[in-house]
Protein backbone atom coordinates (compact mmCIF):
# COMPACT_ATOMS: atom_id res chain seq x y z
CA UNK A 1 0.00 0.00 0.00
CA UNK A 2 1.03 3.35 -0.87
CA UNK A 3 2.14 5.74 2.08
CA UNK A 4 2.23 9.02 0.00
CA UNK A 5 -0.56 10.50 -1.68
CA UNK A 6 -3.55 12.66 -0.37
CA UNK A 7 -7.32 12.42 0.51
CA UNK A 8 -9.10 13.03 -2.56
CA UNK A 9 -12.46 12.33 -2.15
CA UNK A 10 -15.32 14.52 -3.03
CA UNK A 11 -18.40 13.61 -0.63
CA UNK A 12 -20.95 15.78 1.64
CA UNK A 13 -22.87 14.08 3.57
CA UNK A 14 -26.41 15.32 5.05
CA UNK A 15 -28.86 14.30 7.41
CA UNK A 16 -31.66 15.23 9.83
CA UNK A 17 -31.43 12.21 11.82
CA UNK A 18 -34.48 10.90 9.55
CA UNK A 19 -33.33 11.35 6.22
CA UNK A 20 -30.04 11.35 4.57
CA UNK A 21 -28.89 12.90 1.04
CA UNK A 22 -25.14 12.67 -0.55
CA UNK A 23 -23.81 14.85 -2.76
CA UNK A 24 -20.75 12.67 -4.40
CA UNK A 25 -18.39 13.01 -7.74
CA UNK A 26 -15.75 15.48 -9.62
CA UNK A 27 -16.19 19.05 -7.87
CA UNK A 28 -12.75 20.76 -7.99
CA UNK A 29 -14.03 24.23 -6.42
CA UNK A 30 -10.76 25.93 -7.33
CA UNK A 31 -10.78 28.54 -10.34
CA UNK A 32 -9.21 25.69 -12.97
CA UNK A 33 -12.00 23.20 -11.54
CA UNK A 34 -14.68 26.29 -11.98
CA UNK A 35 -13.14 28.13 -14.98
CA UNK A 36 -11.59 25.18 -17.09
CA UNK A 37 -12.42 22.00 -16.41
CA UNK A 38 -15.50 19.66 -16.68
CA UNK A 39 -17.15 19.01 -13.21
CA UNK A 40 -19.96 16.52 -12.16
CA UNK A 41 -21.85 16.08 -9.06
CA UNK A 42 -24.73 13.30 -8.41
CA UNK A 43 -27.50 13.62 -5.44
CA UNK A 44 -28.77 10.76 -3.45
CA UNK A 45 -31.46 10.81 -1.29
CA UNK A 46 -32.82 8.02 0.84
CA UNK A 47 -36.31 9.63 1.07
CA UNK A 48 -36.62 8.70 -2.68
CA UNK A 49 -37.58 5.12 -1.79
CA UNK A 50 -35.15 4.36 -4.49
CA UNK A 51 -33.00 1.02 -3.45
CA UNK A 52 -30.04 2.59 -5.38
CA UNK A 53 -30.45 6.04 -3.69
CA UNK A 54 -30.38 4.61 -0.64
CA UNK A 55 -27.21 2.00 -1.12
CA UNK A 56 -25.37 4.64 -1.90
CA UNK A 57 -26.47 6.72 0.96
CA UNK A 58 -25.39 4.07 3.81
CA UNK A 59 -22.05 3.11 1.67
CA UNK A 60 -20.74 6.76 1.62
CA UNK A 61 -21.83 7.21 5.48
CA UNK A 62 -20.08 3.77 5.92
CA UNK A 63 -17.11 4.51 4.04
CA UNK A 64 -16.75 8.26 6.39
CA UNK A 65 -17.82 6.59 9.59
CA UNK A 66 -14.75 4.17 9.01
CA UNK A 67 -12.13 7.19 8.40
CA UNK A 68 -12.89 8.93 11.33
CA UNK A 69 -13.19 6.41 13.53
CA UNK A 70 -9.96 5.29 12.57
CA UNK A 71 -10.62 1.52 11.08
CA UNK A 72 -9.47 2.53 7.72
CA UNK A 73 -5.74 0.79 7.37
CA UNK A 74 -4.59 3.12 4.82
CA UNK A 75 -5.48 6.77 5.91
CA UNK A 76 -4.05 8.76 8.96
CA UNK A 77 -6.11 11.20 10.23
CA UNK A 78 -4.98 14.45 12.27
CA UNK A 79 -7.10 17.00 14.31
CA UNK A 80 -6.30 20.18 12.67
CA UNK A 81 -3.97 21.67 15.24
CA UNK A 82 -1.87 18.58 14.93
CA UNK A 83 -1.39 19.21 11.31
CA UNK A 84 -0.14 22.45 11.43
CA UNK A 85 1.90 21.71 14.34
CA UNK A 86 3.83 18.34 12.51
CA UNK A 87 3.43 20.95 9.33
CA UNK A 88 1.76 18.20 7.15
CA UNK A 89 -0.66 20.71 5.60
CA UNK A 90 -0.30 21.29 1.54
CA UNK A 91 0.12 24.58 0.34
Amino acid sequence: MATSGIFHTKCWLFDDKRNSAVLHGSSNATERGLKKNKEQVALSRDWTGGKDATEICDKLRRKFDDIWSLKDQGLHVFDLPEAVEKNILMK
